[in-house]
C-alpha cells in the first residue's frame, strides 16, 4: 500500500515578511484608483482602468495619479427660485383661507409721527 506524505504548510518569518511586502506594493501599485476613490473622482472607474493596464509602466501609472489628485471642473450653478408662501404650504380646500393676524393697539406715544397732521394742535 502506497503512504502519501501530505506537506504541511510551514508558516515562517520570511513567508510573513514577502507576504507584508506584496500588499505594500499592491497598495502603492494601486494607489491612484485609491486615491480617486476617496475623493470620489468623477472619472474614479477611468482612473481605475488606466492604472489597472497601464499601471505597470511607470509612465501610466504617473498619469492616473496625476489624473486622481486633479480637481473636478467647475459646475455652473443653477439657482431655482421657489414661492415658499402659506398658499402653497396649506391644503387646497384651506387656500382661500387667509389667516388674520389680531389688530396691535398701541398706545399714541408709540405711534409714528407721520400719522398725525402737525398743523393742527388740539
Amino acid at each position: 500500500m502506497w503512504m502519501m506524505k501530505v506537506a504541511q504548510p510551514v508558516i515562517t518569518d520570511e513567508s510573513i515578511k514577502g507576504l507584508i511586502f506584496m500588499l505594500i506594493l499592491m497598495g502603492v501599485y494601486f494607489l491612484p484608483s485609491i486615491i480617486a476613490a476617496i475623493r470620489r473622482h468623477h472619472n474614479g472607474i477611468s482612473i481605475a482602468l488606466l492604472n489597472l493596464f497601464l499601471g505597470w509602466t511607470f509612465i501610466g501609472w504617473l498619469i492616473a495619479l496625476i489624473w486622481a489628485c486633479s480637481s473636478p471642473p467647475p459646475q455652473s450653478q443653477i439657482i431655482i427660485q421657489q414661492d415658499f408662501s402659506d398658499r402653497y404650504a396649506r391644503p387646497a380646500w384651506e387656500h382661500e383661507v387667509q389667516p388674520r393676524r389680531p389688530p396691535v393697539i398701541l398706545p399714541p406715544t408709540q405711534l409714528p409721527d407721520h400719522l398725525f397732521d402737525k398743523r393742527r394742535e388740539d
